[in-house]
């Protein structure tokens, strides 16, 4: 009869907690345990020219945080995809339910949106920034409207690289920018990975040939 009551007890509790941060999510604005997002459309030009970049990788990735620590908490989703002919790209629509991830939240500016293609520095953005801090009473709509152009995914104005040493920097910054370290410990591989991973040991070979040259 004792333990029946404690496992009550135990469920009202549990019950409590997990509405009470239901409701803390939601009111701030962020989503917990389930997950969605609306299609995202975008399109990626050269920042010299406006033509269009086609075969641009586009790495979408909806990031989650510890509600307590604030700590990386997992990814709900994670999706890769690539420029057309016209420079265009799509993020389907998505959602999911993940009840182990009860202990973090996925924040409002995700998702986070990295754009790379060998030969160009890698773009990072993300929803916040793209839209312009809408919520941010403290910057004024002049500074709005200059991040939202910033930040645009439409279109996404990346620029030509040149050199091999500015491009092996280029390489760091996009692994910075995917948070690689996180995209490994949660086994997600993406093609971008295997383009980084390639394009570093043609330059490092290349530089490697010329001081032979010399």
């Amino acid at each position: 009869m004792e333990n029946r009551k404690f496992v009550k007890t135990i469920i009202v509790v549990l019950t409590l907690l997990i509405t009470t941060l239901a409701l803390a999510a939601s009111c701030q604005g962020n989503q917990w345990v389930y997950f969605h997002d609306e299609e995202i459309k975008g399109y990626v030009v050269e920042a010299d020219t406006k033509k269009p970049i086609e075969g641009a990788i586009v790495v979408a990735m909806w990031q989650l945080s510890q509600i307590l620590s604030e700590g990386f908490g997992g990814y709900a989703k994670v999706i890769e995809t690539k420029t057309d002919k016209e420079g265009k790209f799509t993020i389907p629509a998505w959602k999911t339910f993940k009840p182990l991830t009860a202990n973090s939240v996925m924040r409002d500016f995700a998702p986070k949106v990295v754009i790379y293609k060998p030969g160009y520095k890698v773009y990072g953005t993300n929803k916040v920034l793209w839209e312009g801090y809408p919520n941010d009473f403290s910057i004024t709509d002049a500074e709005k409207n200059k991040l939202k152009v910033q930040y645009s995914i439409n279109p996404a104005k990346i620029e030509r690289i040149y050199e091999n040493k500015e491009k092996l920097k280029n390489i760091d910054d996009a692994e910075t920018e995917l948070s690689i370290g996180s995209l490994h410990f949660e086994g997600i591989k993406l093609e971008i990975m295997k383009v980084l991973k390639e394009e570093e040991m043609s330059l490092k070979e290349n530089r490697i040939q010329r001081r032979i040259a010399y």
